[in-house]
C-alpha cells in the first residue's frame, strides 16, 4: 500500500492487515478506539461510548483488564429495536475483546456507515 492509499484508506481491516506483522494487540486497540472516535458523533449509545473510553484508559494503564472485560459483557450481544446489532455495541465489543478483533472492528464500522449513509444492503463505496 502506498503512502497515498493509506492516507485516503476508508477499510480499517484493509490498513491493519498492512501493518499486522508490527503491531502489537495494545496498538490494534488503541487503532480501534482511534476508528471509533472518528465516528464518535454517530455512537449516541452510552454504554458503547464508555467501553470505548475504558479500552483507551486499560491501554493507557489507567484502568485494569477486569474493567475492560466487565465493559465487554455491558455491551456483547445488544440488538437495536429493529432486531437489527448494534452496530455502536459492535464497535465497542471489537476493542473490548481480550484480543481486539479487527475483523469485527473492519465489519461494525462499515456497517455503520453504511446505515447512517443509507447504503446498506448496496455495494456502493461508503465515503
Amino acid at each position: 500500500m502506498t503512502e497515498e492509499e493509506w492516507l485516503t484508506c476508508i477499510s480499517p481491516g484493509r490498513m491493519l492487515w498492512v501493518v499486522r506483522d508490527d503491531v502489537s494487540d495494545r496498538r490494534f486497540r488503541l487503532f480501534g478506539c482511534a476508528c471509533c472516535r472518528a465516528v464518535w458523533s454517530l455512537l449516541s449509545h452510552s454504554p458503547s461510548r464508555a467501553a470505548i473510553e475504558i479500552a483507551e484508559r486499560v491501554e493507557d494503564g489507567e484502568a485494569g483488564r477486569e474493567e475492560l472485560r466487565a465493559a465487554f459483557l455491558t455491551v456483547d450481544g445488544l440488538f437495536d429495536p429493529d432486531g437489527e446489532p448494534n452496530l455502536q455495541s459492535q464497535l465497542a465489543c471489537a476493542v473490548c475483546d481480550e484480543t481486539p478483533n479487527v475483523v469485527w472492528l473492519e465489519w461494525a464500522f462499515k456497517q455503520l456507515l453504511e446505515r447512517h449513509n443509507g447504503t446498506a444492503g448496496s455495494r456502493q463505496r461508503v465515503k
